[in-house]
């Protein structure tokens, strides 16, 4: 009687094993519907995109996607787009010169100005030239428009990072007509 317990231990605990051979998955044509939902476990580490190889590939970001690119080199808060371009004028004017005033300006006026300034602002001064085309120019590549509302829109912006992703802006319209930014991804 003893032995049947046991027995049953034994053959739970090698069938529990995590040394088993992989099964075979069928082949996924590149950039497939499979390809893209993967057969990676939870938890487990994504592999890279194809031509993304290396380690900094496997455990990076997704590479720049830009379907719409449209380049945005002006602009004014009546569009979604000017208002991320006065934002990027305004990084890149800095702390001296009104720069963090003016980009204060550009959200919406319920955000806390100290979390703006503490979160998003200071990154944004390290990053900014990872979204504009030029150092000292704040035109920018908005790569894809996703509408979320009737007044709110979601721009992802090109970043010039290969191991970064395009980081979404979300911005709303006010009664005013004039675009504010709601979230902003430095």
């Amino acid at each position: 009687m003893r032995i049947l317990p046991i027995a049953f231990a034994i053959v739970s605990i090698l069938a529990c094993r995590k040394d088993t051979p992989p099964t075979a998955e069928p082949a996924a044509s590149a950039g497939g519907p499979q390809a893209a939902a993967g057969t990676v476990q939870p938890g487990a580490p994504r592999p890279a995109p194809a031509g993304q190889g290396g380690e900094a590939g496997a455990m990076g970001r997704v590479p720049s996607s830009c379907p719409d690119g449209k380049l945005v080199s002006g602009g004014d808060t009546s569009t979604p787009e000017g208002t991320l371009y006065l934002a990027y004028k305004a990084a890149l004017k800095g702390d001296a010169g009104g720069g963090f005033d003016e980009f204060y300006a550009l959200f919406l006026p319920e955000k806390n100005r100290e979390d703006i300034k503490r979160s998003i602002w200071a990154n944004l001064l390290k990053y900014v030239s990872r979204y504009t085309t030029a150092p000292d120019d704040p035109a920018f590549t908005a790569c894809r428009h996703v509408a979320t509302g009737a007044d709110r829109m979601k721009i992802f912006v090109k970043c010039n990072d290969p191991q970064k992703s395009d980081p979404p802006v979300v911005l709303e319209r006010g009664s005013d007509g004039v675009w504010r930014i709601d979230v902003m991804t430095p």
